[in-house]
C-alpha cells in the first residue's frame, strides 16, 4: 500500500479508534500517512516495523509510529489484539506534543492506563467524552514523550523518502511486464545498488518481493470482484498462469483458484 488517505467520523474529534485483531496468516503491507499512530497491544505479541527498526512486543506495551514513517505489524505466535489509534497533528493543537521524539515501544503504565480510558470513553461516550479523550491523549503524550530514547519524528527520513518513491512507482507500474529494477532506480534517483540496499534495510523485503506482492493484491481484488483467474494474472503483468499461481501462494498461502472461490 501507498499513502493511506484517513477520513475521521468527527471533525470536533479528528481521531480514529480502532479495536484491531492481526491474524497470523494476513499480512499487513507496508504503508505511510501523516497523522501520528499509536498502538496499545492487549493480547499476544505484535511484530512490528517503523522505518528500518524492527521489535516485537508484548500485552501492555504501548507503539508510537511517528508521522510518514513507513510501517506494518504482523502477528507473532498466533494472533494479536490491540487498540489502535490515528491522530492528526490538530488534535495536539496549542502543544508541541506532535513533533516530540517518542519511543517505538514503551512499557509506560502511565501512557498505557491513559489509553485504555480512551478505548473506554470512546466506546462509552458518556457525557463530554470529547474533552476527556482529548485531557487522556495529552497525559499518555507527555508521558512517553518524557521518555529517554525516543526517536526524532524525521529520523531515517532520506532512506524512507527514498522508498516512499519507489512504492509509488511500482504502485503506478504494477502491471509492466518490461520493469526492472534499473527502472526503479532511475525514477528515484538512486543507483540500482542503493535502492536495493535501503529498500530492503527499511521495509524488509527486497523490491522484487514487494513488487509482486503488489501486483498479487491487485488480482485478488479483481478475484473478488469476478474476474476469472486468467483475466486477473493478464491485468496484473504476470506472463504466464502457472507463474502467477505460484507467486500468488507464496502471497497468500492458497491458490488464487481456490482463493477466489471464497468470494462466490
Amino acid at each position: 500500500m501507498k499513502y493511506e488517505e484517513l477520513q475521521y467520523e468527527d471533525p470536533a474529534l479528528p481521531m480514529i479508534f480502532r479495536d484491531d485483531t492481526r491474524h497470523t496468516d494476513i499480512d499487513m503491507h507496508i504503508h505511510w500517512h501523516e497523522p501520528v499512530e499509536v498502538l496499545l497491544v492487549r493480547e499476544g505479541t505484535l511484530r512490528i516495523q517503523s522505518n528500518e527498526k524492527v521489535c516485537v512486543t508484548r500485552p501492555g506495551q504501548v507503539v508510537c509510529v511517528h508521522s510518514n514513517h513507513l510501517h506494518n505489524y504482523s502477528a507473532s505466535g498466533g494472533d494479536a489484539r490491540y487498540y489502535c489509534l490515528i491522530l492528526p497533528p490538530e488534535i495536539f493543537e496549542g502543544t508541541d506534543l506532535f513533533t516530540q521524539p517518542l519511543p517505538l515501544v514503551a512499557d509506560d503504565p502511565a501512557a498505557a492506563g491513559a489509553l485504555r480510558e480512551v478505548a473506554r470513553l470512546w466506546t462509552e461516550r458518556p457525557p463530554c467524552y470529547k474533552a476527556e479523550i482529548r485531557g487522556r491523549l495529552l497525559q499518555a503524550f507527555a508521558a512517553l514523550a518524557r521518555l529517554n530514547g525516543g526517536e526524532t519524528p524525521d529520523h531515517g527520513r532520506r532512506m524512507t523518502d527514498i522508498v516512499r518513491s519507489a512504492i509509488s512507482f511500482l504502485e503506478n507500474n504494477y502491471a509492466r511486464e518490461d520493469l526492472t529494477l534499473d527502472m526503479v532506480a532511475d525514477a528515484v534517483g538512486v543507483s540500482r545498488y542503493y535502492l536495493c540496499h535501503t529498500f530492503k534495510k527499511v521495509t524488509g523485503r527486497t523490491v522484487s518481493r514487494f513488487w509482486q506482492s503488489v501486483r498479487c493484491e491487485k488480482a485478488r481484488s479483481m478475484l473478488r470482484r469476478g474476474a476469472t483467474v486468467a483475466e486477473a494474472a493478464e491485468a496484473c503483468g504476470f506472463r504466464g498462469q502457472s507463474f502467477f499461481t505460484r507467486v500468488y501462494k507464496e502471497c497468500f498461502g492458497v491458490v488464487p483458484s481456490k482463493d477466489k472461490e471464497r468470494y462466490l
